[in-house]
């Protein structure tokens, strides 16, 4: 046994595995009227969601689409490149923290690098762009809300106007 373990050793080929870690955190701003979420589980799922975006087919299709893809050894006899990735990309939520760990293997330790570093790349791409537009909708909103207070602004003003031309008063502050 201590033969075979030893030959079987020397003779395999050897696999390195590359890993990032990524710290994933909520950035949904919150309106002053809206209810607040209770977040004790409700970070667990989220994060969990973000490591199926990170292995998701928008993601690795980038991670496939860059220009290092089509020199990558460690994909050269797979019939399916998406379903491998799919396959061999792992993410994985810590325990006590809410970073994600990404890591994938290959013979190729250059290669598994680049494959991680494309994956959460593209990751981080795409929650930019998230922020993004959750930024632009909250702005919509509170643009919306301040068209709809200087309206009413306008209407109390031009009220105050004309209680002051119905009671002839010039000034409502005393000793005018």
């Amino acid at each position: 046994c201590f033969v075979l373990s030893l030959f079987y050793l020397l003779c395999a080929s050897k696999v390195y595995t590359a890993t990032s870690r990524v710290l994933v955190q909520k950035a949904e701003p919150l309106l002053s009227n809206q209810p607040q979420p209770n977040d004790s589980g409700d970070n667990d799922t989220f994060l969990e969601t973000q490591c199926e975006v990170i292995r998701s087919t928008p993601i690795l299709s980038a991670t496939l689409g860059t220009s290092q893809a089509d020199d990558w050894r460690t994909l050269d006899h797979v019939s399916n490149r998406m379903l491998y990735l799919k396959r061999n990309l792992d993410a994985e939520v810590g325990k006590k923290d809410d970073i994600i760990t990404v890591s994938f293997a290959s013979k190729y330790p250059d290669e598994a690098v680049q494959i991680v570093d494309a994956a959460v790349g593209n990751y981080q791409k795409y929650a930019a762009g998230r922020q993004r537009e959750t930024a632009n909708e909250v702005l919509d909103i509170l643009e919306k809300e301040k068209q709809k207070n200087q309206t009413e602004l306008d209407q109390k003003n031009q009220q105050i106007i004309e209680l002051k031309r119905e009671s002839k008063t010039m000034s409502f502050t005393p000793g005018d």
